[in-house]
């Protein structure tokens, strides 16, 4: 725990403290502003979608290995729901899955125009 003594009484210390020595992720521009802004998620495609980024490309790796019980773990997402969570995303052309024992390889579609999706339009 942070020693906050020198922080006056009911105040509220400003979070600025993020430390970008501790990690970062670089997002490709055109996959941030002609996918994923644009690209209605639902909250488990997300979830899914950010975990296997977090493992693969904020690493700088194009693919990563997971078992799909970790994936469930890190994602909060039921062991159950996973599977199909993760199929959906491969039927769209967002993820590609190389099933495997014990661990699977997941990579995310870094090719926005091949993803099978309707993007948000402007209204």
């Amino acid at each position: 725990m942070e020693d906050d003594s020198d922080i006056p009484k009911g105040s509220k210390p400003v979070p600025y403290d993020i430390d970008y020595l501790k990690g970062f992720s670089r997002l490709p521009h055109k996959l941030l502003r002609q996918g994923l802004m644009r690209v209605n998620f639902t909250a488990w495609e997300s979830r899914v979608f950010w975990s296997i980024w977090s493992f693969s490309w904020a690493w700088d790796r194009p693919s990563c290995y997971l078992t799909y019980r970790q994936l469930a773990s890190v994602t909060a997402i039921p062991l159950r729901h996973v599977h199909a969570t993760v199929q959906l995303l491969v039927d769209k052309n967002i993820m590609r899955v190389k099933r495997a024992k014990p661990k699977s390889k997941f990579a995310v579609n870094p090719n926005v125009d091949t993803w099978d999706v309707e993007f948000k339009k402007n209204e």
